[in-house]
């Protein structure tokens, strides 16, 4: 009796003792890395809108220049996009030596979006390209980004198409980007139009609207 007396008083004291100890797996950590934020600095820089004809082939443009022609896309890095119809492509990843990736973005209001999540870009890849009018569609290999990238078949992208809107069958998704540039500045963007008047029932003139922030990724 007196050695189970001894114990239970002497049992409060060996507990406060112990040292307590939570495991971390690497899921958790990179959980905890995903939600990383790069916060966005927009200061005195004003939102632009610019529309572009992209008829007629990839057309070139620079967030900080305005429309560029390249001589050697793949190798310059004096544009930052390029749009083909409702197809986008950016200078990075498999389509040019820079910087540019994008990530897709959950919020609606433009302004608002002021943070982006550090580690969830995507860079361009090869794929395929579906153009024309149907029926007479072509299929052409090429290298763009297909989280930007919209039309035929696609359920994102910066354009969707809605045959219930015929003729104007390409409808903007008014989803909300942060891009990279080629040097890497953040760059907000949204396209908000296809056409370029009531009569155009063709399309193929994205409308940008965009704000260039001054931070830069590392």
């Amino acid at each position: 009796i007196r050695i189970k007396m001894k114990l239970k008083f002497l049992a409060p004291a060996l507990l406060a003792g112990f040292v307590a100890f939570t495991s971390c797996s690497k899921d958790d950590k990179k959980e905890e890395k995903k939600e990383e934020k790069v916060v966005l600095d927009f200061s005195g820089n004003e939102v632009k809108e610019v529309q572009l004809s992209t008829l007629t082939g990839w057309k070139y443009f620079s967030f900080k220049n305005g429309e560029v022609t390249p001589a050697n896309p793949a190798e310059d890095l004096t544009w930052d996009i390029a749009l083909k119809l409702y197809y986008v492509k950016l200078n990075g990843g498999t389509s040019g030596k820079g910087k540019a990736e994008a990530l897709k973005v959950e919020e609606t209001d433009f302004s608002k979006v002021t943070e982006v999540p550090k580690a969830e870009f995507v860079k361009d890849t090869e794929g395929e390209l579906t153009l024309g009018r149907f029926p007479n569609l072509t299929k052409e290999k090429a290298s763009f980004s297909q989280l930007l990238s919209g039309g035929m078949g696609t359920k994102t992208g910066i354009i969707g198409l809605d045959p219930t809107k015929a003729p104007k069958v390409f409808v903007p998704t008014n989803h909300i980007y942060i891009l990279k540039t080629a040097d890497g500045t953040y760059v907000k963007l949204q396209v908000t139009d296809f056409y370029k008047n009531e009569a155009d029932v063709i399309g193929g003139s994205p409308k940008l609207k965009f704000q260039l922030s001054k931070t830069q990724s590392k």
